[in-house]
């Protein structure tokens, strides 16, 4: 979610000397822009490739979706966005709202992801909450199809 340079910048620590040091007896910021430049296009160049190692991981996991059979569509939907989206917190009354099905139906469908270990529970107030378990992308893929 972030961009770091810090660790890069500890990393080239020698080239940062010979920037600076050639700034300081040139006068010529050429080197130290040009390093600088090198390594924020370095951290983009890294960000990107996490991003596309993220992205490959998620759409594996959703692929793996497709085979649970015992899963209804609702569930699956869930499931897909929770991939998408970790930080994401579930009501029974959001889950019954947005698809429209009765309050006891939604705590069917995140109980049963509960079961499974792909969803935690937790209590707020005098409301449930449901959020998805550390490494859900993992468990999808460790989780026989049914």
């Amino acid at each position: 979610r972030y961009l770091t340079i810090s660790r890069l910048f500890r990393e080239s620590r020698p080239a940062y000397s010979r920037a600076y040091i050639h700034t300081e007896l040139t006068g010529d910021l050429t080197y130290f822009l040009l390093y600088h430049t090198n390594t924020v296009r370095r951290a983009i160049d890294e960000f990107w490739n996490f991003v596309r190692k993220k992205r490959g991981e998620r759409e594996a996991a959703e692929r793996s979706l497709r085979g649970w059979n015992d899963l209804n569509l609702r569930q699956r939907l869930l499931l897909q966005h929770a991939l998408k989206d970790s930080a994401q917190r579930y009501t029974a009354e959001g889950h019954m709202k947005w698809h429209g099905i009765t309050r006891l139906t939604a705590l069917r469908d995140l109980h049963g992801l509960v079961e499974r270990n792909l969803f935690l529970k937790e209590k707020r107030g005098k409301t449930f909450v449901f959020r998805p378990a550390e490494g859900l992308q993992h468990r999808i893929k460790r989780l026989p199809e049914r």
